[in-house]
């Protein structure tokens, strides 16, 4: 709808940084200003507007620190779920009393899709820095404001779902959701989820493993672009 309006979601280098954070441009990308940041270990992971009003943002921050020579933290109490109903000027962390896990050690990689067909459906993944599963994958129907766990019956996690944010919505059906990590799952109900690439088999020749992009034809759904490590 605004063509100028962008937003972009900083890592920042893996070590301590003041650069980290969302950043938003009113001018397609020309000077950009920083409109979320939480410390200098928070990186900025995952940003999605909703389709349909270009104030209703949602951003993903992660607790990510990697320096030399091999010290490594996939998660921490200030990663978390923000909100902003006035394109970025003010923002509020999701928690425990939207439905939402509440900051703890263990929150890792958080990753958001909005549903084009219905923008009242937003979905989330949490990921699990003691273990790095799959902490747990949340729905919303009222824009983010209350959430419910899904099930996850039939999905597996690698063991360093870190490296995994994909998590997309059919664009014609609200309800259809899928989620990438070594292979890639698609849920129509809710709660239980099909593999459909079962790169487990170790031939490779359905899919490569470790899917990390997904793009859904608007006009013929049945038609899908996967990007993985292949």
């Amino acid at each position: 709808a605004n063509s100028n309006l962008m937003y972009s979601a900083v890592m920042g280098f893996r070590s301590f940084s003041q650069n980290k954070g969302i950043y938003k441009s009113t001018n397609a990308g020309l000077n950009w200003e920083r409109v979320l940041f939480v410390s200098d270990s928070t990186s900025g992971i995952d940003v999605k507007i909703s389709p349909d009003d270009q104030n209703l943002v949602y951003a993903a921050m992660w607790e990510r620190v990697r320096t030399p020579p091999s010290v490594s933290r996939t998660g921490g109490i200030t990663s978390g779920l923000y909100r902003s109903t006035n394109g970025g000027a003010n923002w509020t962390l999701l928690g425990a009393s939207n439905g939402l896990p509440a900051p703890a050690a263990n929150i890792g990689r958080i990753s958001i899709a909005v549903s084009r067909s219905n923008p009242n459906y937003v979905y989330s993944i949490y990921k699990n820095s003691s273990n790095n599963n799959i902490l747990g994958i949340y729905k919303s129907t009222n824009r983010g404001l209350n959430w419910t766990a899904m099930g996850t019956s039939g999905v597996s996690s690698s063991g360093f779902d870190w490296y995994f944010g994909l998590i997309e919505v059919d664009p014609t059906n609200p309800n259809t959701v899928f989620i990438g990590s070594i292979d890639l799952f698609k849920t129509t109900n809710g709660s239980t989820w099909v593999n459909l690439t079962n790169s487990y088999s170790g031939t490779f020749e359905q899919q490569h493993p470790d899917q990390h992009t997904l793009w859904i034809n608007p006009s013929n759904v049945n038609q899908m672009i996967n990007g993985n490590d292949g």
